[in-house]
């Protein structure tokens, strides 16, 4: 099986979407996520866990608060199946969010 650290995903998000589908007959281990506001305004962010076919779990704070030119850092270990997500809930004035995953990928 083959196991392969790197970055997962990475780009700019601009409304609530998924940051990182695990894809099939993968497993995968987020060691970071990076979460920069690239907007002129405070954006409000919300993270989430969404299990294959289950309810979306949160795994940051609540309605975030994250200032224009600010970055926040997740760095608690998160496991995820083939078929999860890590999913951004993201709102505010003309949002605009870097972001990037790091990780592992292994081989199911």
């Amino acid at each position: 099986m083959a196991l392969t650290i790197k970055t997962l995903a990475a780009g700019t998000k601009t409304a609530t979407d998924d940051l990182y589908p695990v894809p099939a007959n993968k497993s995968a281990v987020v060691y970071g996520i990076r979460l920069v506001n690239n907007g002129s305004n405070p954006a409000t962010i919300n993270l989430y866990a969404r299990p294959s076919g289950g309810p979306d779990w949160r795994i940051y704070e609540k309605d975030y608060s994250l200032a224009a030119g600010a970055m926040v850092l997740v760095d608690d270990p998160l496991t995820l199946g083939a078929g999860e997500k890590v999913r951004l809930g993201i709102s505010g004035s003309s949002p605009s969010l870097h972001f990037m995953i790091s990780g592992v990928e292994r081989d199911t």
